[in-house]
């Protein structure tokens, strides 16, 4: 094979990988939301419906918890979400006053911080039941790996 052939097989391969992971990511993040979504307390499936929110918005607040600005496309990154429900989600959360965005970049405003710091509360109420008996290395060495897999995609 010649030099070139070699190194458009080497891209496919490359690509294929970066989709299976890929995959394999969106589907683990599907997952960790539907888990979340279904094994919830009541209380916090409550506290999230009390605020009228959707899992959808909810991808949208979380991404841009961080506070920094973010691009549409940044956010569908952090979301895992499509560019058409980011769009919807972000509407929606702006119509309400919890996103503003200025020059196509969004970012929470007070009401929608405040909000996240409830979801927050609640995520952490929620993760501490969920992980506990789990010990702290066994955790550390899946954070290690996800955070690994996750830093391979984005350079990529």
């Amino acid at each position: 094979l010649s030099l070139f052939a070699f190194s458009c097989i080497d891209n496919e391969v490359n690509f294929a990988i970066f989709q299976a992971v890929h995959d394999i990511r969106t589907a683990f993040s599907d997952f960790i939301y539907t888990f979340t979504l279904n094994t919830c307390s009541f209380n916090e499936l409550k506290y999230r419906q009390s605020q009228g929110l959707n899992i959808t918005q909810s991808r949208i607040l979380f991404s841009l918890g961080g506070g920094s600005p973010l691009s549409l496309e940044e956010i569908v990154a952090r979301s895992f979400l499509s560019r058409d429900s980011a769009e919807d989600a972000l509407d929606s959360l702006t119509e309400r006053g919890y996103v503003g965005g200025q020059l196509k970049v969004f970012a929470l405003t007070e009401s929608g911080r405040s909000l996240f710091t409830g979801l927050i509360a609640q995520l952490r109420k929620f993760e501490a039941e969920q992980l506990s008996g789990i010990s702290q290395q066994d955790l550390a060495v899946t954070r290690s790996v996800l955070e690994k897999l996750y830093d391979r995609l984005r350079s990529s």
